[in-house]
């Protein structure tokens, strides 16, 4: 399987193309963000301390909960490629499992997302600071490693088996738009989760992506939503609500622990039904 993964690793990064249209999703954000969205963010927010500080954090979150869905999806290309020109048929004339071909996939695009989400957020705390914000606390740090972690695995998971229905590389392109697009509405990019129609804000709170941005968001927004918090508290509470920062199911709080479970048990949920399709397939 080691060798498997590696050659999965080096197809990704090999092809500039498939890395591009992974993070295109991203770039769409940033520049909505730069060009309209912090500006108009900003004339609504006027009068808050540390604004830019906590719209960039606010932003950083969002772009790491959509990079766990666009890079894993990409990384799924390779598997979609190997079916579509019948490569897959060679590794199952080798002693290799069909189970342990399609964990190669998996874990590599576990590794993939892990890697790409990790030098986004090192970017994103650069340019946070030399913006006028604050570097991340050491501690804070790692709780972001550890969501990064769960955040792709249950990505992976859900891409995995979104991407089983791909059988050419253009309806993988297709799929990597279609999601990519939508996945910024429902992660509160490019408006705020507190801006969307009612109707469409529980059907976010369905979506492991939401939650994970709402996690991310509780870590990066700490620091400026502390010194919003010590001069104008009322305040700071309407825009955890406004931005995602927390996630409400009527008029209960969704908490850490419940977001956690909900990406966990998702995770779980797709790569079960994933495998039951790889069994039925077999056969």
């Amino acid at each position: 399987m080691r060798m498997l993964i590696r050659r999965n690793l080096y197809l990704y990064f090999r092809d500039r193309s498939s890395v591009f249209f992974s993070l295109l999703s991203v770039f769409i954000a940033l520049g909505i963000y730069f060009l309209f969205l912090a500006a108009n963010m900003e004339r609504s927010m006027e009068g808050i301390a540390g604004l830019t500080y906590l719209l960039d954090s606010w932003f950083l979150a969002g772009a790491l909960a959509i990079m766990s869905v666009t890079i894993t999806l990409g990384s799924y290309g390779t598997m979609v490629e190997d079916e579509t020109y019948h490569i897959q048929k060679d590794f199952l004339v080798s002693p290799m499992k069909r189970s342990t071909i399609a964990l190669s996939y998996v874990f590599s695009s576990c590794i993939i997302g892990l890697i790409m989400s990790f030098i986004v957020l090192v970017l994103g705390e650069i340019c946070i600071v030399m913006r006028g914000g604050e570097l991340l606390p050491l501690s804070s740090f790692l709780k972001i490693i550890g969501l990064l972690v769960i955040s792709v695995i249950s990505s992976s998971a859900v891409m995995f088996f979104l991407a089983g229905f791909l059988h050419s590389n253009s309806s993988c392109s297709g799929a990597s738009t279609v999601v990519g697009t939508l996945i910024g509405f429902l992660a509160g990019m490019y408006m705020p989760i507190g801006s969307l129609p009612l109707g469409v804000q529980s059907f976010v709170r369905i979506i492991p992506t939401a939650h994970a941005s709402a996690l991310f968001r509780q870590i990066l927004m700490e620091q400026p939503l502390e010194t919003i918090t010590a001069t104008m508290p009322q305040v700071a509470k309407q825009l955890q609500e406004e931005l995602g920062v927390i996630l409400k199911a009527g008029d209960t709080e969704i908490t850490v622990w419940m977001s956690l479970a909900f990406m966990i048990g998702t995770a779980v949920l797709f790569f079960l039904l994933s495998l039951a399709r790889l069994a039925k397939k077999k056969q």
